[in-house]
């Protein structure tokens, strides 16, 4: 699976998605906002969990819901950070516009970083510093967004694969302890490419590459 893989070039959008044309970062709605939400975010996130490629290829990101009501909107439009562990807690599923902060949740194991199209639905957007060092090298998570989180599972076709650090060889491999990726290898998800001819890969490849405009 891994030796197949394309090459995400641009060091800018792989830490910030909002770079990508066609992302949209907007205000969210009144009613929304009553309940604390502040924004919503439409296009390509990241997701930490420690389930293999074998499994969220077929399955896709999914949670149990154990938390309802005011809970679990306070929980949604909270940061979160792309963790897995927030998938634990059963409120949605949680995404980040950066690569680096969902993959530092696995510097001391292993775990894998997905990425998502999520171009046809919006998650509540929460500008987030989760750690000081992350916030040194990507001060635009406090300032502008961080953490994107949605109120349902995302299927397996919106799942474009997994992402490692272009210095490795696998994701097992680590690498998202030190300085951020300059670059991102991804092992495109089968099941994404027999859904979504409009975002071909080809297309996502180029809009991640420096030359895209």
């Amino acid at each position: 699976m891994y030796e197949d893989y394309v090459t995400l070039t641009d060091s800018n959008k792989i830490h910030d998605t909002t770079l990508l044309k066609g992302a949209s970062l907007r205000d969210a709605g009144e009613s929304s906002m009553s309940l604390g939400a502040k924004k919503y975010f439409s296009g390509y996130v990241f997701s930490a969990s420690r389930q293999p490629p074998e499994v969220i290829f077929e399955e896709g990101l999914t949670f149990t819901p154990r938390v309802g009501g005011a809970a679990r909107v306070d929980s949604l439009v909270r940061a979160s950070s792309g963790s897995s562990s927030f998938n634990q807690s059963a409120a949605g599923v949680s995404t980040t516009i950066c690569s680096h902060v969902a993959g530092w949740f696995f510097y001391d194991s292993t775990g894998y970083v997905y990425l998502i199209n999520a171009n046809s639905f919006s998650g509540f957007a929460t500008p987030n510093a989760p750690q000081s060092v992350l916030y040194g090298f990507h001060n635009h998570l406090l300032d502008k967004v961080c953490d994107v989180n949605f109120t349902h599972p995302i299927f397996n076709n919106f799942i474009v694969g997994v992402v490692w650090p272009s210095d490795n060889y696998t994701p097992m491999d680590g690498g998202w302890s030190g300085s951020p990726p300059t670059a991102l290898k991804l092992a495109v998800n089968p099941n994404y490419e027999k859904t979504n001819a409009s975002d071909s890969i080809e297309a996502i490849v180029k809009l991640f590459s420096r030359d895209e405009w």
